[in-house]
């Protein structure tokens, strides 16, 4: 028998999902009342592991249909960059949106590039886990543009995923682009994919391994909770890889030292730079996927403990605050942290199936 929890978080989902096929991100959080490809893009990978595959098409379909409104965007970039030229910040892809497709109003734009790789990796596992053995022109048509848009772009500065450091190349980053762009060779045998996976893969290793481990960017040596990604879901590495192996000891030295819970980094300041669930249950992810179920079953449990009656799971928990000096900041400008957000009951529900896959719940 399954957990309250695990019907309550696909409900959850359900209820935030617009009748476009977006996701919200935090439907009761006024900030976060946008759709973001890299949110959704796990979210709808989440949602095809428990059998809701409508919902995850759905957003699919969204996300297609959103690349399509602003396609100008990206071929302008394309050539802009293939004429030498650097894109304006009007030219570039924004990573936020209404759940109708339309660019978030107002003066914000942000530039970012893992959430178009986090996509292509969401897709092909999409037509994976459905079966699904051919892609429609009209899709592979957007997947290739896509291809292009980040062949144009990764190697420059960017936004890293938590919409900070734009003037750095991020690991995560190139992770994310390096996942979407290996699944998209298998997934349409295309070599120029592959070769540009690759490319990214060399990058990474030549560039971001600090002290035996991948650091968070460029010019930053401190680890970010994300680079968990590296291995589960990103494969760039085996789970026997040392510098995996001490990256992963990084993060859980500098980032959770003392409580289950993981923290993004150590110069957090947003909220006080408290526990992130879906980083916590990112963790508990690797761990499940890498033959580890006993930890990995504790973090579950641990984020069962941390839900509303309702199912509810926050973006974060503001215990044990690497800044505690700046959570009041924040919360006189927006009230408490984000709750539910779909992120974080994405993130349980693809731990849960991980440990449900392997026998050892």
């Amino acid at each position: 028998m399954k957990p309250k929890l695990y019907d309550q978080s696909i409900a959850i989902i359900l209820k935030g999902q617009g009748e476009s096929g977006g996701y919200l991100a935090s439907p009761d959080f006024k900030p976060y009342r946008y759709c973001w490809f890299r949110d959704g893009s796990y979210i709808a990978y989440a949602m095809d592991l428990v059998n809701e595959c409508e919902s995850a098409a759905r957003f699919h379909r969204w996300a297609i249909d959103t690349i399509l409104k602003h396609r100008e965007k990206l071929e302008t970039c394309i050539k802009k960059t293939s004429a030498g030229l650097k894109p304006l910040k009007i030219d570039y892809f924004h990573c936020r949106f209404l759940l109708n497709g339309d660019e978030t109003p107002g003066n914000w734009g942000n530039h970012q590039l893992d959430g178009l790789g986090v996509w292509l990796w969401s897709y092909s596992q999409h037509m994976i886990l459905n079966k699904i053995k051919q892609v429609p022109d009209a899709d592979k048509e957007i997947l290739l543009l896509i291809r292009d848009y980040l062949a144009a772009l990764w190697r420059f500065p960017c936004y890293d995923c938590w919409e900070e450091n734009r003037n750095e190349i991020h690991t995560y980053t190139l992770a994310a682009i390096y996942a979407g762009l290996n699944q998209l060779a298998a997934l349409l045998n295309d070599e120029k994919s592959r070769i540009l996976s690759e490319n990214v893969k060399v990058y990474i290793f030549e560039n971001l391994v600090h002290d035996g481990y991948l650091c968070k960017s460029r010019g930053q040596d401190e680890v970010d909770g994300n680079l968990i990604s590296i291995a589960t879901p990103f494969c760039l590495l085996d789970v026997n890889d040392p510098i995996l192996n001490r990256t992963i000891s990084k993060i859980n030295e500098d980032l959770c030292p003392n409580t289950t819970g993981l923290h993004r980094y150590g110069n957090d300041e947003y909220y006080g730079g408290g526990i992130w669930i879906l980083l916590t249950a990112w963790l508990g992810w690797h761990y499940s996927e890498a033959g580890f179920s006993q930890p990995a079953a504790a973090i579950l449990k641990w984020i069962e403990s941390q839900a509303t009656e309702e199912g509810e799971l926050s973006e974060q928990i503001c215990t044990d605050l690497l800044h505690p000096e700046a959570y009041s900041k924040w919360k006189k400008k927006w009230g408490e942290p984000a709750i539910p957000l779909l992120w974080s009951q994405a993130m349980y529900l693809i731990l849960y199936k991980s440990l449900e896959s392997k026998g050892a719940l």
